[in-house]
C-alpha cells in the first residue's frame, strides 16, 4: 500500500491553459515589443480576453506548434517560450542575411543576449513571423526534450547557413525569455515584490490570481482532506515558481494539506543547477524535481 502521493499543478489540479496564454503573450512581445526584436506591428501588455485568444491562435498555430512541444517532452513553458521564439528569430536572420550577411555571421559568434536583440532591432529588417514553420521544422528532426535546444543549431545551419551554437538552455536568450514571462504571469505589482526590482515592461496586470481549477474547490479540497485523514503524505513536484505554485493553491485553501518541505517548485530546481552548472538541466521531465520532493 502505498503512503505517499506526490502531485503536479498544471494539468492535475490548476488548469494549464492561462500558462499557455502568457506563454503566446511572451513570445509576441519579445518579437513586437520595442525593448526587444521591435518588430512593426501592434503590441500593448493589457491586451483584452479576444486579443489574448487570437494571439494564442497565431503564436502556437492552433496549438499544433504547442501539442509537438508537448509530444516531444516539453514540458516548462519557460523552455516553450525560448523554443519558439528562438525559431522565428532563426527565420528573422535568415531574412536579414540577405542584407546583411557579414553583421549576421558576426552576431551568431556569441551569444544573443539583449544587446544582440537591440542590434538586430536597428537593421530594421522587414520581417512576419511564420509561426506554424517550426512544426515543420522540428518535424524533420527526432530531438526530445531539452535536445531541442540544440536542434535550433540543426534549424540555424539549414536556415542561415552559419555553423554556430548560440541555443542552448542556460543562455541569456533563455533568461530574456523567462523574465518576460514572469512579468506576464505575476502582474507589475506582484513582479516587483517577488524579485525587488520593476519590471522592463510596465502595465501588465498579471494571471496569477485568474487561474482555473480542474474540479470545483469543494471536491479538490475534500479529496485532500480524505487523503490526510488515511495519513497518506502528500507532496508537489511542479514546474511552476515558488509565487506560482504557493499564492494560487494558497488562496484555494489547498496548501494547508501540504508540508512546505515536500513542495519542489522551479525556483528549487534553478537554484540548483546555477550551484551545480554541469549537472543542467534538472528541470522536469528530468526526475529531479520528484525526487528531491520525496
Amino acid at each position: 500500500m502505498f503512503r505517499t502521493i506526490l502531485f503536479d499543478v498544471d494539468g492535475v489540479i490548476l488548469s494549464e491553459e492561462r500558462y499557455f496564454d502568457a506563454s503566446a503573450l511572451t513570445v509576441w512581445e519579445l518579437l513586437y515589443s520595442p525593448h526587444y526584436l521591435g518588430l512593426e506591428g501592434p503590441f500593448t501588455p493589457a491586451p483584452e480576453e479576444g486579443k489574448i485568444r487570437q494571439v494564442r491562435r497565431e503564436v502556437f498555430a492552433q496549438d499544433e506548434v504547442l501539442n509537438l512541444m508537448k509530444s516531444r517532452g516539453i514540458n516548462a513553458n519557460w523552455d516553450m517560450v525560448y523554443l519558439a521564439f528562438g525559431y522565428q528569430l532563426i527565420l528573422f536572420l535568415q531574412e536579414a542575411k540577405k542584407h546583411r550577411p557579414q553583421e549576421v555571421e558576426e552576431l551568431l559568434r556569441r551569444p544573443i543576449t539583449r544587446e544582440s536583440l537591440a542590434t538586430m532591432r536597428s537593421w530594421q529588417i522587414p520581417f512576419s513571423p511564420r509561426y506554424r514553420e517550426f512544426v515543420v521544422d522540428v518535424s524533420k528532426g527526432s530531438a526530445e526534450k531539452q535536445g531541442l535546444f540544440a536542434d535550433l543549431n540543426r534549424i540555424l545551419k539549414e536556415r542561415v547557413g552559419v555553423e554556430a551554437v548560440p541555443f542552448a538552455r542556460n543562455t541569456p536568450l533563455w533568461d530574456i525569455g523567462q523574465e518576460a514571462f514572469q512579468e506576464w504571469y505575476l502582474g507589475e505589482e506582484k513582479y516587483t515584490e517577488t524579485t525587488g526590482r520593476r519590471p522592463l515592461q510596465r502595465g501588465k496586470r498579471g494571471f496569477l490570481y485568474d487561474e482555473i481549477p480542474l474540479v470545483p474547490v469543494e471536491q479538490l479540497l475534500e479529496l485532500l482532506r480524505e487523503l490526510k485523514e488515511a495519513s497518506i503524505q502528500l507532496g508537489i513536484g511542479t514546474g511552476r515558481p515558488h509565487v506560482e505554485t504557493f499564492e494560487p493553491l494558497g488562496a484555494l485553501g489547498v496548501m494547508e494539506f501540504f508540508r512546505p518541505e515536500h513542495v519542489m517548485t522551479a525556483g528549487d530546481v534553478l537554484e540548483v543547477e546555477r550551484r551545480f552548472p554541469e549537472r543542467a538541466p534538472l528541470a522536469k521531465p528530468q526526475p529531479f524535481t520528484y525526487l528531491k520532493a520525496l
